[in-house]
This record gives structure tokens, C-alpha cells and sequence, in this order.
């Protein structure tokens, strides 16, 4: 997949989680499911930050200038996490579980995206 067609597929994927969250739980699923995408969001935007400056530090052999957003991003993590749960916990019952789907879809999402990528990636065997 391309960049574009795998964002489409990965905001698609979230607003459609968001609408059934609303459809088949109300306001408080939707919120759930929405808290939960957008904190897993960062916390994966903050590793994956780290990771490329990582990568860029290892390939130039020298270090990098743009360290702090990443590592910010990264510490924030669990704190972010940690809040949002008690948000949506406070919220009612459907909720939370709406927050660990959302959870659960970046995940899976992230994990769809490295299969496909490898599977492109990887060398034809003369069986």
C-alpha cells in the first residue's frame, strides 16, 4: 500500500470504529474508543519518533539535533495513557472496553502495516 491509501485505511478503520462505538453504545463508547485511538496514537507516534531518530543517528554515525520530541513523546507515553483510562473509566460501562478496542485497532493496524511492507519486501524463492 501506498502512504496516502494505508492513512485512508487507518483514519477509515478509526472513524468507522468511532461511529459503531456510537451506534451500538452511544456517546460514551464513541468517547472511548476516541480517547483510546488518539492516546495509543501518540504513544506509537513517540516510539516510532525515537526509533527513526535512532536509525538517522546510526546511519550518519554522528548525532542528531531533533532528540527532544521524540523522547518527550516517549516519557509522556504512560501518563497519557494512565489519564485517558481514568477518563474513560469515569465515563460509564461502555466505555472503557470502547477504549481498549481503540487500543486494540492501532495496534493491530501498526502490525497489518509491517506485515504488508515485509511481504513486499521480501526476496522470490526458486522453491
Amino acid at each position: 500500500m501506498s502512504r496516502p491509501k494505508e492513512l485512508g485505511f487507518a483514519l477509515g478503520s478509526s472513524v468507522g470504529l468511532c461511529a459503531l462505538g456510537y451506534f451500538l453504545g452511544g456517546p460514551p463508547a464513541a468517547s472511548g474508543a476516541a480517547l483510546g485511538l488518539v492516546a495509543i496514537g501518540l504513544g506509537m507516534f513517540g516510539t516510532w519518533g525515537l526509533t527513526e531518530l535512532f536509525a538517522r543517528a546510526a546511519r550518519s554515525g554522528g548525532s542528531d539535533q531533533g532528540w527532544i520530541g521524540p523522547i518527550f513523546l516517549l516519557a509522556l507515553k504512560l501518563p497519557v495513557l494512565y489519564f485517558a483510562w481514568m477518563l474513560t473509566s469515569r465515563m460509564g460501562p461502555p466505555a472503557p472496553t470502547w477504549f481498549l478496542l481503540g487500543l486494540a485497532l492501532v495496534y493491530l493496524l501498526t502490525a497489518a502495516k509491517a506485515l504488508f511492507e515485509g511481504s513486499r519486501q521480501a526476496p522470490a524463492s526458486d522453491g
